[in-house]
């Protein structure tokens, strides 16, 4: 099954910023879609104006939380990992060999996050913005360093000048300490003594993992048995944050009232194997989605919707 490593990325990021934490709510639909607009012409045209956009938005809505923060660097890698050279045409779609080329896409990411290192360590009024983002990044700089400079020096001499004169200025910005700056210098050495054809294929290979993490954290084994957990849902956890799933027995009675919140409680299951009949169903669910996303039949949206649906009518017609 191929799912785009790319396009899972941007549901797990979507997810981050839908879920509410105690630190911000949830971000509205409109707000992440325009996210993915800014980054993309952050990524295409590195202009003090594009830059500034996107940090701004990251800086609203991702630095305050250390778990959005940690989704967005995570998210990032995804992105340096699938840079395609080329721009969006009027219609969005990005036209193949065309300028800005791969590396110099991922070398904006790095630019974007040195705009807001600076920006939360020198003009946040919230100290605690500049800690929250060096440490949840941290993590994943040295792939994302990596990325940047996994090109042939001789023939990349100027990639490669620019991520130094950026980790010498993260050094003497102390961004990082002197020994983290090290082992991203150390990263970017080595990944420039990789040759472009092997450059290629470690590309290749790495989206093929991705892809395949996505895959088994999708759906998991297909001869595994399906098992049903104890409840829908996490006891210890507000009403607002339990899955849309456990209002099913509110609505349905009389879907013109109001949902009596303080009733909602995670739906509690029959913990074990699973029923012969739900079984079924998910798997037929999931041969759906296969069949979506690997080009092999159309995509009826009645009959998906049908299929969609159906591990839920049967929740309801055996528990509510």
């Amino acid at each position: 099954m191929a799912i785009p490593a790319l396009a899972l990325a941007k549901a797990r990021f979507t997810a981050g910023m839908l879920r509410p934490d105690a630190i911000l709510p949830s971000a509205p639909k409109e707000a992440i879609t325009e996210f993915h607009s800014l980054l993309d012409a952050a990524l295409v045209q590195c202009s003090p104006m594009n830059i500034q956009k996107c940090k701004a938005w990251v800086f609203r809505n991702v630095t305050p939380s250390p778990a959005r923060t940690t989704t967005f660097g995570e998210y990032l890698k995804v992105v340096s990992k699938t840079c395609t050279p080329g721009r969006s045409n009027a219609s969005g779609k990005i036209v193949i060999g065309d300028k800005p080329s791969a590396k110099r896409k991922r070398l904006h990411v790095l630019y974007l996050l040195n705009d807001l290192l600076h920006h939360t360590k020198h003009h946040s009024r919230d100290p605690t913005a500049y800690t929250c983002l060096t440490t949840n990044l941290q993590p994943h700089l040295e792939e994302l360093v990596s990325l940047a400079t996994s090109c042939e020096l001789s023939k990349n001499r100027k990639v490669h000048k620019r991520v130094e004169e950026l980790l010498d200025l993260w050094e003497a910005n102390n961004y990082y300490t002197r020994h983290n700056i090290n082992e991203l210098r150390v990263a970017a050495e080595e990944a420039g003594k990789v040759t472009e054809q092997q450059s290629y294929d470690n590309r290749i290979e790495q989206g093929k993992s991705v892809n395949s993490e996505v895959e088994k954290s999708s759906l998991g084994s297909k001869d595994a048995p399906f098992t049903m957990p104890a409840s829908h849902g996490d006891p210890s956890v507000p009403w607002y944050w339990l899955p849309a799933g456990n209002m099913i027995r509110h609505i349905m009675p009389s879907p013109s009232s109001p949902i009596p919140v303080r009733e909602m409680k995670p739906l509690q299951l029959p913990a074990g194997p699973a029923n012969g009949a739900l079984a079924n169903v998910v798997r037929d669910f999931l041969k759906d989605v296969e069949r979506i996303y690997s080009g092999s039949g159309d995509e009826d949206e009645g009959h998906w919707g049908a299929r969609n649906n159906g591990w839920l009518l049967w929740l309801v017609n055996n528990f509510l």
